[in-house]
């Protein structure tokens, strides 16, 4: 989601690489992550003060989305989860052209990220990606029991059901912090 100086949604994505039903231009691509999905609906002409701009994404931006922020004036980046395998906010600090632009970063992790850590495994888990292990250790570095507890919850299929976010979180949640046992 990006928001203006106004904090007004102005672009909203989510990834569609896997989306057979988009018709976003990017859909079924690699490039479809959400970030990509937000940042292509700004046309320049329409967003003159998008240096004011702030970009919120659940994992930390990967080099595309964060070299594609970077490249198109959005000066504040907000995520809630890092990513070890793929994260590239570390870009921020290791060129002077980036540097120059005084991008602001903020993690806004704590219960966010063990949240999308659990989501992201589950996700991975279940659509058994080639590199799964590789992927699931970097994450581990964040927050090794995320990552457990995605994976177990995968196996349970606990994310199939047909019940609201706010329960899901409440579940995973529960889980976490060993209020609810399996």
């Amino acid at each position: 989601m990006i928001i203006d100086e106004n904090e007004e949604v102005v672009a909203e994505g989510r990834n569609q690489i896997y989306d057979q039903c988009s018709q976003h231009p990017l859909a079924l691509s690699i490039m479809a992550h959400a970030e990509m999905t937000a940042l292509s609906q700004l046309k320049v002409d329409d967003h003159p003060n998008v240096r004011k701009y702030t970009l919120y994404t659940t994992m930390e931006p990967c080099p595309m989305c964060f070299g594609t922020s970077v490249m198109m004036n959005i000066r504040n980046i907000v995520y809630a989860a890092h990513d070890r395998f793929a994260g590239a906010t570390v870009l921020n600090s290791s060129m002077d052209y980036i540097k120059e632009k005084n991008i602001l970063i903020t993690f806004a992790g704590d219960e966010l990220e063990v949240f999308q850590l659990v989501l992201q495994t589950a996700f991975e888990a279940q659509r058994r990606h080639p590199r799964i292990q590789a992927i699931l250790s970097a994450w581990a570095i964040s927050n090794k029991k995320a990552v457990d507890l995605g994976l177990s919850l995968a196996k349970e299929h606990f994310f199939n059901h047909n019940i609201s976010i706010s329960d899901i979180y409440d579940g995973v949640m529960k889980r976490y912090y060993g209020i609810e046992q399996p």
